[in-house]
């Protein structure tokens, strides 16, 4: 009899574990609706931004990177992804997280322009002995501020990250980050104009006839010294062994103040012109019918982006 009540036990204890196992593979099953645990949607540095559902939110489009401030926009705009062979819209070079929820969010955008002027300050630093002083290189390049979605409990952590962006936010391949190590930049970046006479930004994707290379400063430079100055930043910013192509393009400095000239530091061409200084721009302009498609930034040896 106590053998039968033992088996019979034992039976039991073996019916109920493989309940147990059972509704364990099969999973519990709980009311509700599933929450993405705070800061797992966040991107790391390193990440691409894959989607930006209104452009508009980065602000105006391509131009000299003084004329443009660091725009915000929220993390239900944007979606992320690791940085693969599809084309992207701009890649993440800042991250910071906070412990708790907070509305200063003009913090986080005066963080990312600190950000954006450390890049410029960079380039600056890079081609300072081919600038000579005389300019500032022009990339392109811009920057948005994601804000990562509020929270109705202030005691949840919250994020925002910085985002280098296209000029024109065109989608692209690769990384412009590699090109800061003399590798080539993606094709949309730089600044280019659509013509000589026609000064309208456009972007470096399309098909164009003049790039930009550099801003002047605004220290006074005769003419002499500042096509000197802009011939060594182009062959520095772009790695041609010939700036000129075999004659198919050519160097411009165009613009400038006569505010600037130095009689001291000027040549008789400086005196009947009034010299160049300020906003000048340091140039580099195709010849004959065909148009440039791509930046020259990093080309190197490689195939102009000519048709």
């Amino acid at each position: 009899m106590a053998t039968r009540r033992l088996a019979g036990a034992g039976l039991l204890v073996i019916a109920l574990l493989a309940l147990l196992v059972v509704n364990g593979l099969r999973g519990v099953r709980v009311a509700g609706q599933a929450v993405v645990p705070p800061g797992l949607s966040a991107p790391a540095v390193g990440d691409c931004l894959l989607q930006l559902r209104d452009a508009s939110g980065a602000g105006p489009a391509a131009g000299r990177p003084s004329a443009q401030t660091v725009a915000g926009v929220g993390e239900d705009s944007v979606a992320f992804a690791g940085c693969g062979s599809a084309g992207h819209l701009g890649e993440v070079v800042g991250y910071q997280q906070y412990p708790q929820q907070s509305a200063a969010t003009d913090v986080d955008i005066q963080w990312c322009q600190r950000v954006s002027d450390d890049y410029r300050a960079h380039q600056v630093f890079r081609f300072k002995d081919a600038t000579q002083g005389l300019w500032e290189p022009s990339t392109g390049q811009r920057f948005l501020t994601v804000l990562s979605r509020p929270n109705a409990d202030q005691h949840e952590p919250r994020w925002a990250a910085c985002v280098l962006i296209a000029p024109n936010v065109e989608r692209y391949t690769g990384t412009f980050l590699r090109s800061l190590a003399d590798a080539p930049a993606p094709a949309p970046f730089g600044l280019c104009l659509a013509g000589i006479t026609t000064q309208r930004w456009v972007s470096c994707e399309v098909r164009h006839r003049t790039q930009e290379f550099g801003t002047g400063t605004g220290k006074p430079m005769s003419s002499r010294d500042a096509v000197a100055a802009c011939r060594t930043l182009i062959a520095s910013m772009t790695g041609l062994p010939d700036i000129t192509a075999g004659g198919l393009l050519i160097v411009e400095v165009v613009g400038g103040s006569p505010a600037g000239f130095d009689p001291a530091i000027g040549d008789e061409t400086d005196r009947a012109t009034g010299g160049l200084a300020g906003p000048g721009s340091c140039r580099l302009s195709i010849l004959g019918e065909k148009l440039l498609t791509g930046t020259l930034i990093g080309i190197g040896a490689g195939t102009l982006p000519v048709e």
